[in-house]
């Protein structure tokens, strides 16, 4: 085969590969998840360091976001032990974060903090 003909059919198995592989990685890159960035990483049953670890996992893994903590460095993540926190500082976010539910610490109350659209909630009055 001559040069164009190399050309043509690698032009041509790139655009094939685009078509086929182009939506799933743009819904891997739409979902919420997190890299980690660090040899190895605790995931802990509650959001610090006070809570036992439940899995450790390896740098380079990625772990679906599942809840964020306002106010905090803490995000629940899903992993091979089941739910689990890790803190941000280790890891890089990847997706779209905006749908993920978030969870309000106790001094969150009363702070003035936003309670996002369709968010169950109570109002105390006393």
């Amino acid at each position: 085969m001559n040069g164009c003909k190399w050309r043509k059919l690698t032009l041509f198995l790139t655009m094939a590969a685009l078509l086929i592989l182009g939506p799933a990685v743009a819904a891997a890159q739409a979902n919420p998840h997190l890299v980690v960035n660090a040899y190895r990483l605790n995931v802990r049953s509650g959001p610090g360091t006070s809570h036992a670890i439940i899995a450790t996992v390896t740098g380079g893994t990625t772990l679906p976001v599942t809840k964020l903590q306002v106010g905090s460095d803490w995000i629940q993540v899903a992993s091979s032990a089941g739910p689990g926190w890790v803190h941000s500082r280790f890891t890089v976010a990847r997706g779209d974060f905006s749908s993920v539910p978030n969870q309000y610490t106790r001094s969150d109350i009363g702070s003035g903090a936003a309670i996002p659209a369709g968010a169950p909630y109570v109002v105390v009055n006393t």
